[in-house]
């Protein structure tokens, strides 16, 4: 069985635009590689928010910080 990887990021647009994207290319699985799953700008995608929109979607959510994320050495 052959596996894709996509990426996408929310940038400003609604969790609804998103989801579309999502469901037009038939994602099963939403993995949020950030090390903070917030946003203070765009709340529909604070992790809550998301997982709820994704579950909805018939989307399985997975936070997954260690895949991405800010560096720990500031240097970085």
């Amino acid at each position: 069985m052959d596996m894709a990887i996509y990426t996408i990021g929310h940038g400003d647009q609604t969790a609804e635009a998103l989801f579309h994207v999502l469901d037009t290319h038939q994602i099963q699985v939403l993995v949020d590689v950030r090390s903070t799953p917030y946003s203070g700008r765009h709340p529909q995608f604070n992790q809550a928010a998301l997982r709820g929109s994704a579950l909805q979607h018939g989307i399985t959510y997975r936070w997954e910080y260690d895949l991405g994320g800010k560096p720990k050495e500031r240097d970085l």
